[in-house]
């Protein structure tokens, strides 16, 4: 039988650290009108332009996707913590005392 481990608190807190990076990837700024003004060349900065509006489209949709999946593992880790607690309740566990050996309090 394969055991499966899971810190939830680990999971929360890697879903907190995606929606951090999900936050930093939507401030990025789009500096493409700059960028692409100092290439000079037409040809060269259209192709600058339609990069960096790719890129920005692009990381958009990882920002979005990264936010929606720390939301979900954040939702997991305070889930797993929830069902831990009832687990343990179940078994008449008290914060003082519990009658069950290993069962972490």
């Amino acid at each position: 039988m394969t055991t499966i481990r899971v810190d939830a608190e680990a999971v929360a807190a890697l879903g907190a650290d995606l929606r951090t990076l999900a936050g930093v990837l939507a401030a990025l700024e789009a500096t493409n009108d700059a960028e692409a003004a100092a290439i000079g060349h037409d040809r060269v900065s259209g192709a600058l332009d339609e990069l960096l509006g790719n890129w920005t489209l692009m990381r958009r949709g990882l920002a979005e996707a990264l936010d929606d999946l720390g939301a979900v593992a954040q939702s997991a880790g305070h889930a797993y913590v929830l069902v831990e607690q009832g687990i343990v309740e179940s078994f008449g566990c008290v914060p003082a005392r519990c009658p069950i050996s290993g069962v972490p309090q």
